[in-house]
């Protein structure tokens, strides 16, 4: 699948700071609308724990500052 970063609409009725704690409700409320092919919440209730993890933290990423994503990348390298 394929994600993009969320426009303020698809955050409609998500608390943000739930989202950026990757919180498992919220994830599966955003996922589809920002997957491409789109996914139902059902087949996002179905991610193993891993892939649904994985997804969470791209999902974060696009909340990072351009300085963030540096650092972290520092760190990691």
């Amino acid at each position: 699948i394929t994600l993009r970063k969320p426009r303020a609409g698809d955050l409609r009725g998500l608390s943000l700071n739930e989202v950026l704690q990757s919180d498992v409700s919220s994830l599966i409320r955003l996922i589809p609308r920002i997957s491409d092919p789109s996914l139902t919440e059902g087949e996002v209730e179905n991610f193993e724990a891993d892939d649904l993890a994985e997804v969470g933290g791209t999902i974060f990423g696009f909340f990072m500052t351009p300085a963030q994503k540096a650092a972290l990348a520092k760190l990691t390298s």
